[in-house]
């Protein structure tokens, strides 16, 4: 809903030790809309970290992943979050065919009762194949 007066920042840190991966994201976006009816500034943050383990030489890894987002909506003051929790594993079958499976959970909080998204949430499980070129 930003769109004017906006700035943003983000700082993705990577580390790999050995057969371990760590990606971080941290960032902050704060802004306004254009019209009269959204005059307050209004600040949203998301962070998020995925952690890796590789075995079998690359060809297997498993894996989870953890995000937040929190900020205000336009004409609703207290602050809403969606939080994602994933864990899985995926197997190389070849060096650009990958299958893998994941855990999702997923929750929306705080948001107004007249909203979509109040109260919702996802719990369920993935499997899919991917292909890369």
């Amino acid at each position: 809903g930003f769109s004017n007066t906006v700035s943003a920042f983000v700082v993705n840190p990577f580390i790999k030790i050995e057969n371990f991966e760590f990606f971080g994201n941290a960032e902050q976006a704060r802004g306004r809309a254009f019209s009269a009816a959204d005059p307050v500034t209004r600040v949203w943050t998301q962070y998020a970290g995925e952690s890796l383990y590789r075995i079998a030489s690359d060809q297997l890894y498993v894996g989870a992943r953890y995000n937040l987002a929190q900020g205000t909506i336009t004409g609703y003051a207290p602050m809403v979050q969606v939080e994602r929790i994933q864990a899985g594993g995926g197997w190389f079958l070849t060096s650009n065919v990958l299958m893998k499976a994941e855990y999702v959970r997923q929750n929306y909080m705080n948001f107004p009762a007249n909203d979509i998204r109040a109260g919702g949430t996802f719990n369920g499980a993935m499997i899919e194949g991917v292909v890369s070129f």
